[in-house]
């Protein structure tokens, strides 16, 4: 191989590894009563170490069109992930609450750990906004294309 032709081998591969990891999925949530309230989609990148992470979600109406869209952010702590989140919806109202999540999965799995579990399986926690409202939610991961 020529030495052009190993650089460039080696600026592609240093690109590739540059880019952060990400993960995408689907999500459902019940409020009070267990009855499916809401469910959208999401996506996550890892952040400044392995057990914190950020990403952004969107909420969905039945028919797939998207009513509120925003941002969440989280950290684990030994086996409990603990995350905020805010979303925007289409009169421009601004809603925000918190959400966590205890896992199966060994104290000393990150956030990666987590997003492949729910490849096979759903991974699940509660949720709440303010004090008038909470439940519980659940997310699938989508394998990557």
């Amino acid at each position: 191989m020529n030495r052009r032709a190993l650089v460039l081998v080696l600026s592609l591969s240093l690109a590739t590894a540059a880019q952060p990891k990400t993960w995408r999925g689907t999500w459902s949530a019940t409020v009070g009563n267990g009855v499916r309230a809401f469910g959208g989609t999401w996506d996550a990148t890892l952040g400044d170490n392995p057990n914190t992470a950020l990403g952004s979600w969107t909420v969905m109406d039945a028919t797939g069109t998207a009513v509120a869209a925003g941002t969440w952010a989280a950290r684990k702590h030994q086996k409990i992930w603990k995350g905020t989140w805010q979303a925007r919806g289409r009169s421009g109202q601004l809603y925000s609450g918190s959400w966590r999540a205890q896992s199966q999965l060994p104290a000393s799995a990150g956030f990666s750990e987590l997003f492949e579990f729910a490849l096979t399986k759903i991974a699940s926690g509660t949720w709440q906004m303010g004090t008038a409202y909470s439940g519980v939610w659940s997310i699938r991961t989508q394998p990557r294309q």
